[in-house]
């Protein structure tokens, strides 16, 4: 789902998570900084995309349905190699960790605890894409 195209030179980043008001929060951020956004419900709907386009960040939940993000994550890392990704889960303290450690260990340029800074979340995001 295209859920804005502000400016055909901004970056385009796919946001990809399961819950519907996580992945409007984190599209809206972006949205307002002025980045493309497009999302995906899952690891298969975002591989689907992933394949027809070239995004520049994909910024994923660990745990969904169909495909998950660790899942995810080392297709990506395949079929886009050069592209950075964001792993981003909710949990409980001391719990999440480890699936955060894998996701850098399947391929996640960054990871985030939800909920998180949206500060330290954009400068993350405009520093990966300024590579």
């Amino acid at each position: 789902m295209i859920q804005s195209r502000p400016s055909s030179a901004a970056p385009l980043i796919l946001v990809v998570d399961d819950s519907r008001s996580s992945q409007e929060f984190i599209a809206e951020l972006l949205l307002r900084s002025g980045y493309r956004v497009l999302t995906a419900n899952d690891g298969r709907e975002a591989l689907t995309l992933a394949q027809a386009e070239n995004f520049d960040l994909v910024v994923t939940d660990i745990f969904m349905p169909n495909m998950d993000g660790l899942e995810l994550l080392v297709a990506l890392r395949e079929l886009q190699p050069t592209t950075p990704r964001i792993a981003v889960t909710a949990g409980i303290i001391g719990t999440s960790e480890p699936f955060l450690n894998a996701a850098s260990a399947f391929g996640a340029t960054a990871t985030f605890l939800k909920p998180f800074d949206t500060g330290a979340f954009l400068t993350c995001v405009d520093g990966l894409l300024k590579h």
